[in-house]
Formats: C-alpha cells, sequence, structure tokens
C-alpha cells in the first residue's frame, strides 16, 4: 500500500491532480470569537451598566450587519450565529453563558 501510495504522489499530485479537501465540521472562528468575548469583558469590566450593555450591542449589530453583507457561507453563518448568541445574552443579562463561548 505504501509502495502505491508514494507512486500515486510521484505521478498525480505534480500534474494538479489533488484529493477533495477534507471539510470539517467548524471553522476557525478565532478572530470573531476573541472580538465577541473582549466585548463581553469590557462589559464585565463596566459593571454591567445599560450604556456599557448598549454600546456592546451596537457594535455586535454592527458586526452582524458586515457579516450579512457578505457571501452566504457555513464559516459565515458561524459567525452569525456566535456574535447572535452575544447579542442574546446580553439581553438576557446571562454573562456567566460567555465561558461557554471560551469553550469552543
Amino acid at each position: 500500500m505504501e509502495e502505491l501510495r508514494q507512486v500515486l504522489h510521484k505521478y498525480i499530485k505534480p500534474r494538479g491532480i489533488q484529493p477533495p479537501a477534507q471539510k470539517t465540521l467548524f471553522s476557525d472562528l478565532t478572530a470573531e470569537k476573541l472580538e465577541v468575548l473582549s466585548i463581553l469583558q469590557a462589559l464585565e469590566f463596566a459593571d454591567y451598566s445599560e450604556s456599557a450593555k448598549e454600546k456592546a450591542l451596537q457594535k455586535l449589530a454592527s458586526m452582524l450587519g458586515e457579516l450579512s453583507k457578505e457571501k452566504l457561507t457555513s464559516e459565515n453563518l458561524q459567525k452569525i450565529g456566535l456574535v447572535a448568541f452575544a447579542v442574546e445574552i446580553i439581553k438576557r443579562g446571562e454573562f456567566k453563558r460567555a465561558d461557554e463561548i471560551k469553550k469552543l
């Protein structure tokens, strides 16, 4: 089997024939995750004041607006879901649920 793999690799790969890419279930949400967590942490530092909540919701709404302008892909939809989840936990005052985002 190893010899066959080496022969295939030697002759097929240089000619541009590539095996199909493996799709992953979850995309890399690192940048969006950090931004959302930063917003939630800023709320904590501001003692969850109404003014801070309003600013956080405005920032997250802006993020949703920008993401919704992009082409809809599974990765983009995951980002939208992450931001929407943050909006909901702020509206409900369930700030402890931010730990669920950290675990992603």
